[in-house]
Formats: structure tokens, sequence, C-alpha cells
């Protein structure tokens, strides 16, 4: 289903991307859709849109994820070797 949306909306891997992305929609927002279902034109531009936020929103989730795992593996850790040592 991806691949029938267009080729690299879903591997936007910076802002720049992004950006690019928010200008294409917005231009095709400008053109009409000759005799075209306005519904199905809506769907699909929804779906575009939804996958360039997906992309560029990547690498902060990475960060994050990886912030919280330095954070909260080595407490655990401690926690198991306490309770562990204390028996």
């Amino acid at each position: 289903m991806v691949e029938a949306l267009g080729p690299g909306m879903h591997t936007l891997r910076s802002s720049s991307q992004f950006r690019g992305a928010e200008k294409r929609l917005a231009e095709q927002e400008q053109r009409t859709v000759p005799g075209g279902d306005a519904s199905a034109e809506l769907i699909r531009r929804s779906v575009h849109m939804i996958l360039a936020q997906t992309g560029a929103g990547a690498g902060t989730a990475l960060l994050m994820g990886a912030t919280l795992g330095v954070v909260f593996v080595p407490v655990t850790l401690a926690c198991i070797l306490a309770a562990a040592s204390g028996s």
C-alpha cells in the first residue's frame, strides 16, 4: 500500500525533506481534481501527510527511546542485583 501512495513518502529522513513534502502537498491542494472523487482525493492527501509526518518524527522517536533506555536499563539492573544480593 505504501508504494501506491508515492515513492519516498515513507522514507523521509530530515526536516528539509519534510518541508519539501509539505510544499508538494500544498501545490497539489491548489489543483482541482477533474472529474475525480473528492473523498478519495482527500483520503489520499491525508495519508500522504500522515506518512510525511511519521517519517519526519522517526529520528526524534529513536533519540527519545535511546535516552529512556540509558536511564531505565541501569536502574532496573541495579534493583535486580540489589534484590538478589539481599536474599
